[in-house]
């Protein structure tokens, strides 16, 4: 299994039975969707791909980054 699909597994549990409250475009190249219990997912397209990083404002801080690319 790729880099990506592995990663897009992991976010999928992660993130299992979570509302989204709002999603919006962070930067440029990012779309940051964020849920209702505080969780936040940043999609951001590189020059290698996707990168997906993963972030929970309950703990304080950032998971470590779950980044994919696909090319």
């Amino acid at each position: 299994m790729n880099k990506l699909a592995t990663d897009a597994k992991k976010v999928t549990r992660v993130l299992a039975g979570k509302t989204v409250k709002a999603v919006r475009r962070h930067r440029t190249t990012e779309l940051l969707i964020l849920f209702t219990d505080g969780t936040r997912l940043v999609v951001d397209h590189t020059t290698e791909g996707l990168e997906l990083t993963m972030a929970n404002e309950s703990d304080g801080g950032i998971e470590p980054p779950s980044t994919a690319t696909r090319h």
